[in-house]
């Protein structure tokens, strides 16, 4: 298995709005920091990738991390 990369998803991988409480899909805006993307293809092929936050806001259904082409 190839090592573990574990990226924090607010401020590292999302934009924080602090201004927005909740869960971030149901803010009126999101946006990715600028070198996220890159950073995750970069690593992905080194890498096993995962994401965490610490929001304490926990769903019923697994999160699903989708990777653009």
């Amino acid at each position: 298995m190839p090592p573990v990369v574990l990226f924090d998803w607010g401020d590292t991988m999302m934009r924080d709005f602090h201004q927005y409480s909740g869960r971030m899909c149901d803010w009126p805006e999101v946006a990715p920091m600028s070198l996220g993307i890159q950073v995750v293809r970069t690593l992905g092929e080194l890498y096993r990738q995962e994401m965490g936050n610490s929001s304490g806001i926990r769903v019923a259904a697994p999160a699903v991390i989708v990777r653009q082409p």
